[in-house]
């Protein structure tokens, strides 16, 4: 968020931001085992709330989109999103306990090394069209 849509956020500077708000990133979620947990959402959320903010006067919309983990993920995310959006404390978002080791067993440092990874990438390709990569 912070290396690539912020940035580009900036320098675009919209007139509204819409937000495609899918929940596939869960820990939870079998299909694309990657590594978002609630309180990620609700950071992530929370950043495009600020940026509409600072950018379009508040101008933000986001549509809940699924995942594949509908009882272990939507409801915790749902509720992150729409909490950001009203503006709601985060500090204690999170999964029930119960999920813990399912957590501890998602592939967080496999996910973040290829974020990073791709970050790189996404901003050497982009950076032929945009001044802030």
């Amino acid at each position: 968020m912070k290396e690539i849509i912020v940035p580009a956020a900036e320098e675009f500077k919209p007139g509204f931001i819409a937000v495609s708000a899918g929940q596939d990133n869960h820990f939870t979620d079998q299909q694309t085992r990657l590594a978002l947990d609630t309180k990620g959402y609700a950071d992530l959320m929370s950043e495009a709330v600020y940026l509409a903010e600072k950018l379009c006067s508040g101008r933000i919309a986001a549509v809940l989109e699924g995942g594949y983990s509908v009882e272990g993920a939507l409801p915790y995310v749902n509720l992150a999103i729409i909490a950001s959006l009203a503006g709601l404390d985060l500090s204690m978002m999170r999964e029930p306990a119960s999920y813990d080791p399912l957590y501890k067993d998602s592939f967080n440092d496999i996910a973040f090394k290829v974020s990073e990874k791709m970050s790189r990438k996404l901003k050497k390709v982009q950076s032929k069209w945009w001044d802030c990569f």
